[in-house]
């Protein structure tokens, strides 16, 4: 919706513009600072001349104490540099002079912050701000006084509870909802971090927080008629017989999830290459890149269609639907133009009430005369509910 509000009208980016380089803590901002990073990859200069109008650079610069907004508006700013932009150059000068500054904050020892405080969302993030050898002593102290600001009078495991207590009334699914207690420390580290972190350092500090997916996501212009044949065969349970296609289009992947029975399932589709005398599909990979990073193949020494998301929580969408492979470009001699990356909500088969969030389908499709594989090559596609086998397809129509 926020991306939309901004497609639409500048009174919105009036508005939000301000806000995502500002160092309010709830998810407001970063939902605002995420909305303009899709915007800015999908058309940078313009962008760029739209958010330029309600910001003062120099003003950011000093007062955005925050890693990742502070290393988002750099992006921004880049990007519409490289198209020539002269008001993004002098922007990213600016920006790109922060200088880093040591702090070692003090708090109460009952305000460690400890392990068990560290959001499962957030495990692989600490990790891998620990590989960058920025999460020192000095830094940890630092987040839990961030913490403590945020949490008021109340304990950090008070507000823990408290939270998850608020989702629970709520009915908020920590699978496809980010949880609020990892909101509070995500913004704790990031305005922990910023001080000392130099401006490569932000960089990776940005990336290994970030909440969005920051692809700009591409609707079906019908994406109920796409997966109509889908429903119906998991409905009825015929999965034996679905053909993984829809009009011109055949399915290379699919993700998502759907209501069956008053439940939501997990529905994936793979498919897989055979060789001349292959009988058994190769094991693949079934998850390369993150929800929160740009799609990337895998490594050439592997056969494999596609490359797909790992399961993750993102902003815009957790199903980045999955990419096709270099090597099964070169295999079917097919321009790029021939494939079809879509992903939508859909609510075609809920029945129960429920946030239509979770009903995320992603997928990756081609068009039917580009699938021309070599002579002995062949496919096949595997069809499953919440990770269980349904059925093995060997044609699509």
């Amino acid at each position: 919706m926020v991306l939309w509000l901004l497609r639409s009208d500048d009174a919105w980016m009036e508005r939000l513009v301000p806000l995502a380089f500002s160092m309010e803590s709830g998810n407001r901002a970063d939902i605002a600072t995420a909305s303009l990073d899709v915007l800015s990859r999908e058309n940078p200069a313009a962008l760029w001349e739209r958010v330029v109008r309600f910001i003062d650079v120099s003003e950011v610069a000093q007062a955005c104490a925050h890693a990742s907004r502070y290393a988002t508006l750099l992006r921004i700013a880049d990007r519409a540099n490289s198209k020539g932009v002269a008001s993004a150059a002098d922007a990213a000068t600016i920006l790109r002079a922060k200088a880093s500054t040591g702090s070692s904050p003090s708090v109460r020892p009952e305000e460690t912050l400890h392990a068990s405080h560290v959001h499962s969302s957030l495990a692989a993030a600490w990790r891998e701000l620990q590989s960058f050898g920025v999460l020192d002593e000095a830094t940890r102290i630092g987040v839990a006084s961030v913490l403590r600001e945020l949490c008021g009078q109340h304990s950090f495991d008070d507000v823990q509870q408290l939270e998850s207590l608020a989702a629970a009334r709520y009915k908020a699914n920590a699978n496809f909802i980010p949880d609020r207690w990892a909101a509070r420390l995500r913004f704790a580290l990031n305005v922990a971090l910023f001080g000392p972190a130099s401006i490569e350092q932000l960089i990776k500090i940005e990336a290994a927080l970030r909440i969005h997916n920051p692809e700009p996501l591409v609707e079906p212009p019908d994406g109920r008629r796409l997966i109509s044949g889908l429903i119906e065969a998991i409905g009825s349970g015929n999965a034996a017989r679905f053909l993984p296609s829809s009009g011109d289009l055949v399915f290379l992947d699919v993700q998502g999830y759907l209501e069956h029975r008053r439940q939501v399932v997990r529905v994936d589709i793979t498919s897989h290459l055979l060789s001349p005398g292959q009988r058994d599909p190769h094991p693949i990979e079934l998850g390369t890149f993150r929800p929160t990073e740009l799609p990337r193949p895998v490594p050439r020494d592997q056969v494999a269609v596609c490359s797909r998301v790992k399961p993750g929580l993102a902003h815009f969408g957790s199903l980045t639907p999955s990419i096709a492979n270099p090597q099964f470009h070169e295999l079917l001699h097919a321009p790029a133009s021939a494939m079809v990356r879509y992903h939508w909500r859909d609510g075609s088969t809920v029945r129960t009430p429920g946030t239509s969030r979770i009903h995320e389908l992603s997928i990756l499709a081609i068009q039917r005369e580009a699938l021309a594989l070599p002579p002995g090559w062949r496919m096949l596609w595997i069809l499953r509910v919440d990770g269980k086998v349904q059925a093995v397809l060997n044609k699509a129509h």
